[in-house]
């Protein structure tokens, strides 16, 4: 998680690495409402029961604050921040097109090139030993239980040469 901002000021929500007792971690809901100027933040339970907040209550405990308080609502996340960045225009993804991407990488690739490399993985073999023995043995089904020791010695080869 970044850094938020707080009255246009970047607020760290972690502690300093320098900190005594809390080098390097997260603030937590109540310092970081406390250092917004919510001094009873400390005395708030951290949610309330199922999130039911009370109707009408401003502070009930530290999430509803958290949630009402406008420089945490409009923060852009990391990957948004990165994307303006770099000029890039950031549209957040549905479930459905996560799905559909998902289906169509899986589409784009061969199941018996799947079938091979899994094969190969179950051999022991890393990724460019799989990709030499799947292009090695293109024309069987699987791979050769004793390809394992070939495939290794002609990598070594091919790499002293």
């Amino acid at each position: 998680m970044g850094d938020a901002t707080f009255n246009g000021k970047p607020q760290s929500l972690y502690f300093s690495n320098n900190h005594p007792t809390h080098p390097g971690l997260f603030k937590g809901m109540a310092v970081i409402l406390e250092e917004c100027g919510y001094l009873n933040a400390q005395t708030l339970c951290a949610q309330c029961p199922d999130f039911k907040h009370k109707k009408g209550a401003v502070n009930c405990c530290c999430c509803w604050l958290l949630f009402s308080e406008p420089d945490f609502v409009n923060i852009d996340s990391i990957l948004e921040g990165h994307c303006h960045e770099h000029g890039f225009t950031y549209t957040p993804s549905t479930i459905e097109d996560i799905e559909k991407n998902a289906l169509n990488a899986l589409e784009a690739v061969p199941l018996l090139s799947m079938r091979r490399f899994s094969n190969c993985a179950l051999q022991g073999f890393n990724g460019k030993e799989a990709a030499y023995a799947t292009n090695k043995y293109q024309g069987h089904c699987q791979i050769p239980m004793e390809a394992t020791q070939e495939v290794i010695q002609e990598l070594m080869r091919s790499k002293k040469a």
